[in-house]
């Protein structure tokens, strides 16, 4: 067992917005983001070739927010995410 934890910098850019048919088929659109990133975790290593990453991260996340191509503000996306990976070491 391998815990960890690191700190760094996340680019985020968002790809096909949609939107709810009671937005009235507006465009929105959210502008790339750069801002900090934290990751922690639990490596269980099997034997030398692989094993299992269970993590968590947390990123701040703020974009510019345009509605049918006019700017409206700032959105503030701070999403905490869970993952469990299956690792192969090289």
């Amino acid at each position: 067992m391998s815990p960890f934890v690191g700190v760094g910098i996340n680019y985020t850019t968002f790809l096909g917005e949609d939107t709810e048919p009671t937005i009235n088929n507006g465009d929105p659109r959210f502008g790339d983001s750069v801002g900090a990133t934290a990751h922690v975790g639990v490596d269980f290593i099997f034997n030398e070739r692989s094993g299992l990453r269970v993590d968590a991260r947390w990123t701040d996340s703020r974009s510019d927010v345009d509605f049918n191509g006019a700017r409206q503000g700032k959105a503030r996306i701070d999403p905490l995410t869970f993952g469990v990976s299956y690792l192969v070491y090289y």
